[in-house]
C-alpha cells in the first residue's frame, strides 16, 4: 500500500484501526480525534452497531476525513458482526471492496 506523494517504489506501511462502537456518544468524538492525531499512515474503520444515543450524528462529523470509513448497522447485531463488516471493508481483505 502506498500513500499519495510517496516516491515511486517506496512502500509506506498502512495501519488499519478497527473500531466497533455502540452507544458511545460520550467518548467517540475524543477517541476518533485521538486516533487520527497519531502521526502514522492509517485508515480508521468505524462501525456504529445500531446506536440509539446520537453516536451516529457525532461520527457523521468525520465523514469528510479521507482516512475514516464509517459503516452503520440499522440495529445492534453485536461486536462480532461489526468486526466482520469492518474486515470486509478494510484494505486487509483482498476479496472485499477497497
Amino acid at each position: 500500500m502506498t500513500r499519495k506523494g510517496d516516491a515511486p517504489g517506496k512502500e509506506t506501511p498502512l495501519l488499519t484501526v478497527l473500531m466497533p462502537c455502540f452507544n458511545e456518544r460520550d467518548t467517540v468524538q475524543e477517541i476518533v480525534t485521538r486516533v487520527l492525531a497519531v502521526p502514522i499512515h492509517l485508515e480508521l474503520i468505524v462501525v456504529d452497531d445500531g446506536s440509539t444515543d446520537g453516536t451516529r450524528r457525532i461520527l457523521d462529523e468525520f465523514a469528510s476525513e479521507d482516512r475514516v470509513r464509517l459503516l452503520f448497522h440499522a440495529r445492534n447485531r453485536g461486536k462480532g458482526a461489526a468486526r466482520r463488516l469492518i474486515f470486509f471493508f478494510s484494505r486487509l481483505n483482498p476479496c472485499g471492496p477497497p
